[in-house]
């Protein structure tokens, strides 16, 4: 499924990528506006992509239309008030430069963190960042999807 938009208050739908067959593209996923609102940041997942960590993450330009491929490898970017673009690879918090204005990394990623939890069907990150830069997160690695829900009572006695 590609991605779409809606205003707030609701109305038509715009669609704003669609997935590219030749590629084998699955999804894209992930959104976030930049803060221009006039791009937006995202990943692509291919029919042949193994683990997030193989996805690639892209920028589309509204203006243009045109995508545009910054990194191969992670899943969940974000735009970050530092000037960084952060994703998650394997349960390892990633920060790159990048260029709002161009739509384009302007340095060599690194490391910040260790030990981000993940989903792994899903590729989510169980990260988030604040305007403020105050980042927080769940610590872990990644899970599995063998996940049930279970109803406790107050005497913590498990009905299932």
């Amino acid at each position: 499924m590609g991605l779409s938009k809606c205003a707030a208050s609701g109305g038509t739908t715009q669609v704003l990528t669609t997935l590219d067959e030749g590629k084998q593209e699955k999804s894209h996923r992930f959104p976030q506006f930049l803060p221009d609102g006039r791009s937006v940041l995202f990943n692509i997942v291919s029919a042949d992509t193994k683990s997030f960590d193989e996805a690639r993450i892209a920028v589309l330009s509204l203006d243009t239309g045109q995508i545009r491929v910054l990194l191969d490898g992670g899943t969940n970017p974000r735009f970050v008030p530092t000037g960084h673009l952060i994703y998650v690879r394997g349960t390892s918090l990633i920060a790159v430069p990048f260029d709002p204005g161009r739509l384009e990394i302007t340095g060599q990623s690194i490391p910040v963190l260790d030990g981000v939890s993940t989903t792994a069907g899903h590729g989510l990150a169980l990260v988030s960042v604040a305007e403020s830069g105050l980042l927080a997160y769940v610590r872990g690695d990644i899970r599995g999807s063998d996940r049930r829900v279970v109803w406790v009572d107050r005497q913590d006695a498990s009905n299932r």
